[in-house]
């Protein structure tokens, strides 16, 4: 027998006790960790809380698939290599909303949030064509390589060859070298010049394409003539300036004139020249 100073006899009997009773608190920790840790993995990994169905709205040109694809990869895989990414509790809803509106220009809005536990609604809006942008422009009556632009300039997708018609068409020189993703315009200024394009219309004129250039913008006209004006003229006042044109006795009394307009030039304050072809 062992005798512990001011502690009394143990015997190797009471030693056992105290090594059994050390490995069952042992033991229950260890299963109290595992159902503490585990439990909640457990819940998490439940099927009735995995997103499993995606459901899309709003498209018409983008197809389900398309965004199926997308955010099927983001449900894929797991956090910390134990719970599921498709989890309804932390599914990553910004990155989905974030990496469609990069992986699909034609998109201008991306809301996904869940309907119930395993369903996914994703809902969008497209962009709407206003304009096309063109780097080749060299044949006024069929451009080629041809993308759309939305009402704020932006370019979002490429166009077909017969949208030539539909549209008034935009370019640049130098044209830009990859027009995807990117802004013809400055939203406000792209909102104006398509409005201030628009109204030569009602004075009489097709206008078919516009073109900004470093120092000036010129439209070029059904017939091949053309009119031009500075980069920091005010449109209204080129406007008003186009509109006198057309309203001068002088002007008028020319056969055709919309047919044979050469150029009209209002790149010189208030004054105006312009040339008919012969």
């Amino acid at each position: 027998m062992l005798i512990g100073k001011d502690r009394g006899i143990r015997t190797p009997e009471f030693h056992k006790k105290k090594e059994r009773e050390k490995w069952i608190r042992t033991a229950w920790y260890i299963i109290l960790s595992v159902i503490i840790i585990g439990s909640p993995i457990y819940i998490f990994r439940h099927e009735y809380i995995q997103v499993e169905d995606i459901l899309v709205s709003g498209n018409s040109i983008t197809t389900n698939k398309e965004v199926e694809e997308i955010v099927s990869r983001h449900l894929s895989g797991k956090y910390l290599w134990v719970i599921p990414k498709s989890n309804a509790l932390f599914y990553p809803n910004d990155s989905i909303e974030e990496d469609l509106l990069l992986a699909v220009p034609r998109l201008s809005l991306v809301k996904a949030e869940l309907t119930d536990s395993r369903t996914l609604q994703v809902s969008i809006v497209e962009r709407e064509p206003s304009a096309l942008y063109c780097t080749d422009t060299s044949t006024v009556s069929s451009p080629k390589n041809c993308y759309f632009m939305d009402e704020d300039g932006y370019i979002y997708s490429e166009a077909p060859t017969f949208s030539g018609g539909v549209y008034v068409v935009y370019s640049s020189l130098p044209v830009l070298s990859e027009p995807l993703r990117k802004v013809f315009l400055d939203k406000n200024l792209f909102s104006l010049t398509m409005a201030f394009v628009k109204s030569l219309e009602s004075f009489g004129f097709e206008p078919k394409v516009f073109i900004k250039k470093d120092e000036e913008y010129q439209v070029i006209l059904e017939n091949g003539g053309s009119i031009m004006w500075k980069v920091d003229a005010d449109l209204d006042r080129v406007a008003s300036s186009v509109e006198s044109l057309v309203s001068d006795s002088v002007f008028k009394k020319e056969k055709n004139v919309f047919g044979r307009i050469l150029y009209i030039d209002l790149r010189f304050g208030n004054k105006i020249f312009y040339k008919f072809q012969d």
